[in-house]
């Protein structure tokens, strides 16, 4: 209650005498290296200040075995994003083969949804991939923006350069029917080809879905044409179908809106349904009712955000990460291609 002597609560705890704790203390002491054998390191909750990637131990574990040829694929695809507001293990969604396995995200602080895509393109492109055939694709995480926020597309380069130019790929708005087209029929193929469908997951990421005025679902759309004759597919319906029947096969969507009216102007209610997991930043009563299940995020603060997982109904608040620093992925994945020294070409040089 910010200091208030009101909001103080008593409680009972044990004593020790002068004498038990200091023996206590060199009993401790006393043990070597028993600060390097700690399994877990020391937790400091500071509430204003984001939560770093170094502190992450699950996550750097992962992340720095990325070239370890001893890892196998798991069925699930593990996002971190972020630290509990609880003495326990990092907050993470995971993502499997299954409908309804796509992402929602709804806020309005820009750098921290960008911060959760980036702890997300890194936790997928770093994933172990399964053995593919010659056919199948390779795995994919495409991030489709409308170019409005040029600072961010920058940022989000400079991940590239770390993961590598195949693993991260960007779309403007004028490729957005392009792109779902694309995903659309990957879909298709991954259904009718049991080979094909047992490649790496693909991820396709879009970024304030309010800026692509063609994903907005038609309000009068009931899916028919004149004469009772199926309409042909738009790209709005193309979209829909890939968030009902993408997941099945390994093709997972993640949607950042600004707002909960803008996420259900573009995807309505029934299609909502399919993203079974859920992040909220601070919002209305009302829309978090909707959105989680209960007005909890109408009492959230800066820095802070519940993620809500649709099949329990359980809900989580928790601290996203700040973006991640330089020296933190330079000690993950080392130098980026920038970096490197240019080699020397002995023809161009002369001696004398």
């Amino acid at each position: 209650a910010n200091g208030m002597v009101q909001g103080n609560h008593q409680f009972q705890i044990a004593w020790l005498d002068d004498a038990r704790r200091e023996e206590a203390i060199r009993t401790m002491l006393a043990i070597p290296g028993a600060a390097d054998r700690a399994d877990y390191s020391m937790v400091v909750f500071e509430g204003n200040v984001p939560p770093t990637a170094e502190l992450c131990g699950p996550m750097n574990a992962y992340l720095s075995m990325s070239e370890d040829a001893t890892r196998r694929p798991t069925e699930t695809v593990t996002i971190w994003l972020g630290e509990p507001v609880a003495i326990a293990a990092p907050t993470c969604v995971e993502l499997r083969r299954a409908s309804g396995q796509n992402l929602l995200i709804i806020g309005q602080d820009e750098n921290q949804v960008d911060s959760l895509l980036a702890y997300a393109a890194l936790s997928i492109c770093c994933r172990p991939q399964p053995p593919t055939s010659a056919d199948a694709p390779a795995s994919r995480f495409v991030l489709l923006q409308d170019g409005r926020n040029e600072e961010s597309v920058n940022r989000f380069r400079n991940i590239r350069q770390h993961l590598g130019e195949d693993s991260l790929e960007f779309k403007r708005d004028s490729d957005c029917d392009t792109l779902v087209d694309e995903f659309h029929t990957e879909v298709l193929q991954r259904e009718e080809n049991s080979e094909r469908s047992a490649g790496a997951e693909i991820f396709l990421v879009v970024r304030n879905v309010g800026q692509f005025r063609s994903l907005r679902k038609d309000d009068d759309d009931f899916g028919m044409g004149g004469f009772g004759e199926p309409k042909p597919l738009t790209i709005a319906n193309k979209f829909s179908e890939i968030l009902k029947r993408g997941p099945v096969v390994g093709v997972h969507v993640i949607v950042w809106s600004d707002t909960f009216s803008n996420a259900v102007r573009w995807l309505s209610n029934s299609l909502l349904r399919e993203f079974e997991h859920r992040i909220a930043f601070r919002m209305n009563q009302t829309d978090s009712a909707s959105l989680v299940d209960t007005p909890v995020a109408s009492t959230l603060g800066p820095g802070r955000a519940i993620v809500y997982r649709d099949q329990t109904g359980a809900t989580e608040k928790f601290r996203p990460f700040a973006w991640p620093s330089t020296t933190w992925l330079k000690s993950i994945f080392g130098p980026d291609d920038s970096e490197s020294e240019p080699e020397l070409d002995i023809n161009s040089f002369t001696i004398e």
